[in-house]
Protein backbone atom coordinates (compact mmCIF):
# COMPACT_ATOMS: atom_id res chain seq x y z
CA UNK A 1 0.00 0.00 0.00
CA UNK A 2 2.97 2.39 0.93
CA UNK A 3 4.52 2.04 -2.66
CA UNK A 4 0.87 2.85 -4.02
CA UNK A 5 -2.34 5.11 -2.90
CA UNK A 6 -1.57 3.99 0.48
CA UNK A 7 -4.86 2.96 2.65
CA UNK A 8 -6.46 1.34 5.75
CA UNK A 9 -6.40 -2.31 7.30
CA UNK A 10 -8.83 -3.75 9.75
CA UNK A 11 -7.30 -6.42 11.46
CA UNK A 12 -9.80 -8.61 13.14
CA UNK A 13 -11.68 -9.41 10.04
CA UNK A 14 -11.78 -12.74 8.68
CA UNK A 15 -12.80 -13.79 5.13
CA UNK A 16 -15.06 -16.92 4.91
CA UNK A 17 -16.52 -19.02 2.30
CA UNK A 18 -19.84 -17.04 3.24
CA UNK A 19 -17.60 -13.28 3.20
CA UNK A 20 -15.94 -11.12 5.62
CA UNK A 21 -16.86 -12.20 9.12
CA UNK A 22 -16.31 -9.60 12.16
CA UNK A 23 -14.42 -11.42 14.85
CA UNK A 24 -12.55 -8.69 16.38
CA UNK A 25 -8.81 -9.81 17.71
CA UNK A 26 -8.52 -11.33 21.27
CA UNK A 27 -5.76 -8.48 22.70
CA UNK A 28 -5.48 -4.97 20.66
CA UNK A 29 -3.12 -3.58 23.15
CA UNK A 30 -0.48 -7.27 22.79
CA UNK A 31 -1.44 -6.94 18.55
CA UNK A 32 -0.31 -3.48 18.58
CA UNK A 33 3.09 -3.91 20.92
CA UNK A 34 3.82 -6.66 18.16
CA UNK A 35 2.96 -4.55 15.00
CA UNK A 36 5.15 -1.58 16.27
CA UNK A 37 8.33 -3.79 16.92
CA UNK A 38 8.16 -5.51 13.87
CA UNK A 39 7.45 -1.96 12.03
CA UNK A 40 11.07 -0.61 14.06
CA UNK A 41 13.03 -4.15 12.88
CA UNK A 42 14.90 -2.84 10.34
CA UNK A 43 15.26 -6.31 9.01
CA UNK A 44 11.86 -6.68 9.17
CA UNK A 45 10.42 -3.64 7.00
CA UNK A 46 12.92 -0.91 5.38
CA UNK A 47 11.29 1.58 7.09
CA UNK A 48 8.41 2.79 9.40
CA UNK A 49 5.91 5.49 7.67
CA UNK A 50 3.44 5.81 10.29
CA UNK A 51 2.97 7.78 13.49
CA UNK A 52 1.32 7.36 16.70
CA UNK A 53 -1.89 7.99 15.79
CA UNK A 54 -2.51 5.91 12.55
CA UNK A 55 -2.64 2.41 14.31
CA UNK A 56 -5.94 2.58 16.46
CA UNK A 57 -8.20 0.26 18.65
CA UNK A 58 -11.88 0.83 17.64
CA UNK A 59 -14.23 -1.75 19.56
CA UNK A 60 -17.88 -2.40 18.45
CA UNK A 61 -20.34 -4.46 20.38
CA UNK A 62 -17.60 -6.12 22.82
CA UNK A 63 -15.20 -6.83 19.94
CA UNK A 64 -12.08 -5.27 19.30
CA UNK A 65 -10.50 -4.39 16.14
CA UNK A 66 -7.09 -2.60 14.87
CA UNK A 67 -7.26 -0.10 12.46
CA UNK A 68 -3.66 0.46 10.25
CA UNK A 69 -3.77 3.81 8.31
CA UNK A 70 -0.87 3.29 6.11
CA UNK A 71 0.06 6.10 4.07
CA UNK A 72 1.34 6.96 0.75
CA UNK A 73 5.55 6.77 0.37
CA UNK A 74 6.99 9.70 -0.96
CA UNK A 75 9.93 9.36 -4.12
CA UNK A 76 12.35 9.89 -1.68
CA UNK A 77 10.88 7.05 0.39
CA UNK A 78 10.38 4.40 -2.20
CA UNK A 79 10.32 1.26 -2.36
CA UNK A 80 9.25 0.06 1.01
CA UNK A 81 10.20 -3.29 1.29
CA UNK A 82 10.02 -5.92 3.70
CA UNK A 83 13.89 -8.34 3.99
CA UNK A 84 16.91 -7.34 3.71
CA UNK A 85 16.43 -6.88 -0.21
CA UNK A 86 14.58 -4.43 -2.19
CA UNK A 87 14.38 -6.67 -5.17
CA UNK A 88 12.69 -9.91 -3.67
CA UNK A 89 10.72 -7.62 -1.05
CA UNK A 90 8.95 -4.86 -2.98
CA UNK A 91 5.22 -4.96 -3.36
CA UNK A 92 2.37 -2.93 -4.51
CA UNK A 93 -1.68 -3.11 -4.16
CA UNK A 94 -3.57 -3.73 -7.24
CA UNK A 95 -7.36 -4.32 -6.78
CA UNK A 96 -7.45 -6.95 -4.13
CA UNK A 97 -3.95 -8.37 -4.24
CA UNK A 98 -0.64 -7.76 -3.50
CA UNK A 99 1.94 -8.27 -5.56
CA UNK A 100 5.40 -8.26 -6.14
CA UNK A 101 7.50 -5.49 -7.96
CA UNK A 102 9.40 -6.77 -11.23
CA UNK A 103 13.52 -5.78 -11.03
CA UNK A 104 12.20 -2.87 -13.38
CA UNK A 105 10.11 -1.71 -10.78
CA UNK A 106 12.05 -1.08 -8.10
CA UNK A 107 14.95 0.32 -9.98
CA UNK A 108 13.04 2.30 -11.21
CA UNK A 109 11.83 3.77 -7.69
CA UNK A 110 15.61 3.94 -6.47
CA UNK A 111 16.26 5.98 -9.48
CA UNK A 112 13.12 8.39 -8.13
CA UNK A 113 15.10 9.23 -5.24
CA UNK A 114 17.72 10.78 -6.53
CA UNK A 115 17.99 14.80 -6.38
CA UNK A 116 18.26 15.20 -10.05
CA UNK A 117 15.24 14.41 -12.54
CA UNK A 118 16.46 11.65 -14.27
CA UNK A 119 15.29 13.44 -17.53
CA UNK A 120 18.13 16.14 -17.00
CA UNK A 121 20.84 13.77 -16.57
CA UNK A 122 23.56 14.04 -19.18
CA UNK A 123 24.00 10.90 -21.79
CA UNK A 124 27.58 11.33 -22.23
CA UNK A 125 28.82 11.32 -25.43
CA UNK A 126 25.74 12.42 -27.02
CA UNK A 127 25.46 16.55 -27.97
CA UNK A 128 23.64 18.64 -30.76
CA UNK A 129 24.96 16.80 -33.62
CA UNK A 130 22.25 14.06 -32.14
CA UNK A 131 19.27 16.44 -32.63
CA UNK A 132 17.33 16.74 -35.69
CA UNK A 133 17.71 20.06 -36.94
CA UNK A 134 14.11 19.93 -38.69
CA UNK A 135 12.29 18.74 -35.26
CA UNK A 136 14.18 22.06 -33.70
CA UNK A 137 12.95 24.44 -36.55
CA UNK A 138 9.47 22.99 -35.67
CA UNK A 139 9.40 23.74 -32.18
CA UNK A 140 11.33 27.08 -32.67
CA UNK A 141 8.43 28.09 -35.18
CA UNK A 142 5.86 26.86 -32.78
CA UNK A 143 7.46 28.36 -29.80
CA UNK A 144 7.41 31.92 -31.97
CA UNK A 145 3.78 31.48 -32.42
CA UNK A 146 2.85 30.98 -28.95
CA UNK A 147 5.32 33.57 -27.49
CA UNK A 148 6.62 36.10 -30.79
CA UNK A 149 8.25 38.63 -28.22
CA UNK A 150 10.16 35.63 -26.40
CA UNK A 151 13.78 37.30 -26.23
CA UNK A 152 15.24 33.16 -25.90
CA UNK A 153 13.85 33.19 -30.13
CA UNK A 154 17.21 34.99 -30.96
CA UNK A 155 19.34 32.89 -29.68
CA UNK A 156 21.12 30.59 -31.88
CA UNK A 157 20.15 26.35 -31.55
CA UNK A 158 22.96 26.05 -28.79
CA UNK A 159 22.09 28.57 -26.68
CA UNK A 160 18.31 27.98 -27.26
CA UNK A 161 18.57 24.16 -26.12
CA UNK A 162 20.28 24.99 -23.06
CA UNK A 163 17.96 27.25 -21.83
CA UNK A 164 15.32 24.39 -22.60
CA UNK A 165 17.50 22.23 -20.55
CA UNK A 166 17.87 19.80 -24.08
CA UNK A 167 21.95 20.57 -23.20
CA UNK A 168 23.31 21.30 -19.91
CA UNK A 169 27.07 21.21 -18.55
CA UNK A 170 27.12 19.52 -15.10
CA UNK A 171 29.62 22.73 -13.56
CA UNK A 172 30.29 19.37 -10.81
CA UNK A 173 31.76 17.20 -13.69
CA UNK A 174 32.66 19.36 -16.09
CA UNK A 175 30.37 16.49 -18.09
CA UNK A 176 28.45 18.36 -21.33
CA UNK A 177 26.85 17.13 -24.10
CA UNK A 178 22.63 16.55 -24.29
CA UNK A 179 20.02 15.26 -21.48
CA UNK A 180 17.96 12.64 -21.73
CA UNK A 181 15.09 15.09 -22.15
CA UNK A 182 16.65 16.76 -24.86
CA UNK A 183 17.27 13.45 -27.11
CA UNK A 184 13.84 12.48 -26.00
CA UNK A 185 12.44 15.76 -27.83
CA UNK A 186 14.16 16.65 -30.50
CA UNK A 187 16.57 13.40 -31.04
CA UNK A 188 17.42 11.67 -34.32
CA UNK A 189 16.20 8.43 -35.13
CA UNK A 190 19.87 6.73 -34.59
CA UNK A 191 20.55 8.63 -31.05
CA UNK A 192 17.16 7.77 -29.36
CA UNK A 193 18.11 3.70 -30.44
CA UNK A 194 21.70 3.81 -28.99
CA UNK A 195 21.03 5.74 -25.40
CA UNK A 196 17.64 4.78 -24.69
CA UNK A 197 17.49 1.15 -26.61
CA UNK A 198 13.67 0.52 -24.65
CA UNK A 199 12.36 3.78 -26.14
CA UNK A 200 9.33 2.88 -28.36
CA UNK A 201 6.25 4.60 -29.54
CA UNK A 202 3.37 3.19 -31.25
CA UNK A 203 -0.03 4.72 -32.50
CA UNK A 204 -2.41 2.22 -33.74
CA UNK A 205 -6.10 3.10 -35.08
CA UNK A 206 -8.64 0.34 -35.50
CA UNK A 207 -11.45 1.94 -37.51
CA UNK A 208 -12.85 -0.82 -39.51
CA UNK A 209 -15.50 -3.63 -38.89
CA UNK A 210 -13.45 -6.45 -41.04
CA UNK A 211 -11.87 -8.50 -38.25
CA UNK A 212 -9.21 -9.54 -41.29
CA UNK A 213 -8.29 -5.53 -40.87
CA UNK A 214 -5.64 -5.35 -37.72
CA UNK A 215 -4.94 -2.04 -38.11
CA UNK A 216 -6.29 0.79 -39.87
CA UNK A 217 -3.10 3.01 -39.56
CA UNK A 218 -0.24 2.85 -37.40
CA UNK A 219 2.24 5.25 -36.60
CA UNK A 220 5.77 3.27 -35.48
CA UNK A 221 8.99 3.35 -35.49
CA UNK A 222 9.87 2.39 -39.34
CA UNK A 223 12.89 4.91 -40.71
CA UNK A 224 10.58 7.39 -42.70
CA UNK A 225 10.48 9.63 -39.51
CA UNK A 226 12.63 10.92 -36.31
CA UNK A 227 11.08 8.88 -34.03
CA UNK A 228 10.86 11.58 -30.99
CA UNK A 229 8.50 12.62 -29.17
CA UNK A 230 7.83 16.04 -30.87
CA UNK A 231 7.08 14.20 -33.81
CA UNK A 232 5.23 11.59 -32.53
CA UNK A 233 3.08 14.03 -30.89
CA UNK A 234 2.46 16.08 -34.09
CA UNK A 235 1.63 12.71 -35.50
CA UNK A 236 -0.84 11.47 -33.09
CA UNK A 237 -2.21 14.48 -32.39
CA UNK A 238 -3.60 15.18 -36.00
CA UNK A 239 -4.71 11.67 -36.11
CA UNK A 240 -6.60 11.54 -32.97
CA UNK A 241 -7.87 15.12 -33.96
CA UNK A 242 -8.50 15.09 -37.51
CA UNK A 243 -12.30 14.55 -37.56
CA UNK A 244 -13.47 15.44 -34.06
CA UNK A 245 -16.70 17.97 -34.49
CA UNK A 246 -15.83 21.46 -34.07
CA UNK A 247 -18.86 23.79 -32.58
CA UNK A 248 -18.61 27.28 -33.64
CA UNK A 249 -17.50 29.43 -30.96
CA UNK A 250 -15.91 33.04 -30.27
CA UNK A 251 -13.49 33.99 -27.83
CA UNK A 252 -13.58 37.32 -25.82
CA UNK A 253 -12.09 38.82 -28.95
CA UNK A 254 -14.77 37.51 -31.10
CA UNK A 255 -12.30 35.24 -32.90
CA UNK A 256 -13.02 32.05 -33.68
CA UNK A 257 -11.59 29.40 -31.87
CA UNK A 258 -10.34 26.14 -33.17
CA UNK A 259 -10.49 23.88 -30.35
CA UNK A 260 -12.95 22.48 -27.85
CA UNK A 261 -12.94 21.06 -24.60
CA UNK A 262 -12.64 17.03 -26.06
CA UNK A 263 -9.38 18.25 -28.44
CA UNK A 264 -8.07 19.80 -25.10
CA UNK A 265 -8.82 16.90 -22.92
CA UNK A 266 -6.87 14.72 -25.84
CA UNK A 267 -4.03 16.63 -25.28
CA UNK A 268 -3.56 16.41 -21.86
CA UNK A 269 -3.49 12.57 -22.14
CA UNK A 270 -1.24 12.56 -25.31
CA UNK A 271 1.59 14.67 -23.32
CA UNK A 272 1.08 13.05 -20.31
CA UNK A 273 1.61 9.75 -21.79
CA UNK A 274 4.39 10.81 -23.30
CA UNK A 275 6.05 13.06 -20.23
CA UNK A 276 5.25 10.70 -17.16
CA UNK A 277 6.72 7.78 -18.62
CA UNK A 278 9.51 5.60 -18.14
CA UNK A 279 11.45 5.50 -21.56
CA UNK A 280 13.90 2.89 -20.17
CA UNK A 281 11.31 0.72 -19.33
CA UNK A 282 9.77 -2.22 -21.42
CA UNK A 283 6.64 -1.78 -24.12
CA UNK A 284 6.81 1.76 -24.78
CA UNK A 285 3.98 4.27 -25.53
CA UNK A 286 1.03 3.07 -27.13
CA UNK A 287 -1.31 5.04 -28.08
CA UNK A 288 -5.21 3.05 -29.58
CA UNK A 289 -8.11 4.62 -31.47
CA UNK A 290 -11.09 2.85 -31.83
CA UNK A 291 -14.42 3.53 -32.48
CA UNK A 292 -15.80 3.84 -29.51
CA UNK A 293 -12.96 5.15 -27.29
CA UNK A 294 -9.19 6.04 -26.51
CA UNK A 295 -6.52 4.07 -25.11
CA UNK A 296 -3.10 5.43 -23.82
CA UNK A 297 -0.37 2.84 -21.89
CA UNK A 298 3.06 4.22 -20.99
CA UNK A 299 5.49 2.31 -19.13
CA UNK A 300 5.96 3.11 -15.17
Amino acid sequence: MANTQGGTIVLGVAERASGLVWEGVPDAAQLRTVLWGQLNDRHKVSTNLLRDDDVRTVEDEGRQFVVVNVPRASRLQRPVFVGPNPMTGTYRRAEEGDYRCSDDEVRRMLADQSDTPADSQIVEHFGQPDFDPETVKQYRNRFASRAPDHPWLVLDDAPLLTKLSALRLDRATGLEGATVAGLLMFGRFEALRDALPGFHVDYRERLSDDPAVRWTDRVVPDGTWENNLFQFYLRVMQRLSGDLKMPFQLDRELYRKDDSAVHEALREAVVNALVHADHRGQGGVVIERDPDRFELYNPG
